[in-house]
């Protein structure tokens, strides 16, 4: 098959996305690979957000839209119940995650087609490859040239489980992949995030690669879901996560948490001996902790890009701090 004969689809979640949706909207019609079609779900926007998107499909076939009536509403159960729809639709060769405020490169899904194939995975392999991209503020302003240059987001599978510095907004995944992955209930809460649970899927089930290359503005402001993680380290925050050592177990604990969601869920298949003996250990040095941590981080190179970030999180998983914390996460 050509790659302009494959088919990709574009999954996205809108809610009261009116000041950037039309530019994120005309950055992915302009895709110079046009076999794609765009699916927005609406979580029950109060603005001109629905005016936009009925625009936009009547001005491109290739746009549809719908409403979340699950009666699950919220920024991830809105994704889940998407992704539980369009598993349901018709087959596509591959599938990407979209936000409502982002900005693509034109040339960013023949980027992802081109690097897949050069891979050359056979198509019964679940694949999922995330990019860099650059940050941007609500004036379009770049105030981070290269998200990996900055915070180092690259990881390997185990790596994803301790620390998964993912988003979704960059994911590109073969069909495989996704009618591999274990459905997700349209209620799940936060912190089972669809983008850490497709990476670790990947990791684990088949094959998880980073392209270095930067295909998408990524936009930061305040009151975007993920404006309050922090995407540089400076002294200033490495003192200020010491000060609040408790909270920093708390929030790793929290990763960990979903780390273990995932490795459930994982359990439902029908695992190689391989795979059962990878995610065996990364649940006995999520559970155990102590010396133990130490000597599985050093056997298997787990790294989480920066060392202060690998050490903080092997401080804690051997200290076994992120215990306590993980018997009232739900």
């Amino acid at each position: 098959m050509g790659i302009d004969n494959e088919r990709c689809l574009i999954m996205m979640a809108s809610y009261n996305g009116e000041k950037y949706l039309h530019k994120q909207l005309k950055s992915i019609m302009e895709q110079t690979y046009t076999n794609w079609d765009l699916v927005v779900q609406d979580d029950g926007s109060s603005d001109g957000t629905m005016k936009i998107l009925e625009e936009a499909a009547a001005q491109d076939p290739r746009i549809t839209f719908c409403r979340n009536e699950s009666g699950n509403h919220g920024p991830y159960q809105n994704f889940n119940v998407l992704i539980n729809k369009c598993r349901a639709m018709k087959a596509y060769d591959y599938y990407l995650f979209a936000d409502q405020d982002d900005l693509w490169d034109a040339d960013k899904l023949e980027t992802f087609i081109s690097f897949v194939k050069e891979k050359g995975d056979s198509p019964d392999v679940p694949v999922l490859v995330y990019g860099d991209m650059r940050v941007i503020n609500e004036k379009d302003e770049v105030i981070i040239g290269s998200l990996n240059a900055e915070d180092m987001i690259e990881r390997d599978g185990i790596s994803m489980f301790f620390d998964a510095s993912v988003w979704g907004c960059n994911f590109f995944f073969n069909r495989t992949l996704f009618m591999d992955v274990e459905p997700v209930a349209d209620d799940s809460e936060r912190v089972w995030g669809h983008d850490q649970y497709f990476a670790r899927w990947a990791g684990i089930r088949g094959k998880l690669y980073f392209m270095k290359k930067i295909v998408m503005n990524y936009r930061r402001y305040t009151g975007s879901v993920t404006a309050e993680h922090e995407l540089t380290v400076t002294a200033g925050r490495i003192g200020r996560r010491l000060k609040q050592f408790d909270q920093l177990c708390f929030d790793h604990a929290v990763m960990y948490k979903s780390a273990l969601f995932v490795l459930s869920q994982l359990g439902k298949k029908e695992l190689t001996e391989e795979e059962k003996r990878t995610c065996g250990g990364i649940e006995r040095c999520i559970r155990k902790g102590g010396p133990g941590a130490l000597f599985y981080f050093r056997k298997h190179h787990v790294d989480l890009g920066r060392k202060v970030r690998t050490m903080s999180h092997l401080l804690i998983l051997v200290m076994g701090r992120h215990r306590k914390h993980l018997a009232v996460i739900h």
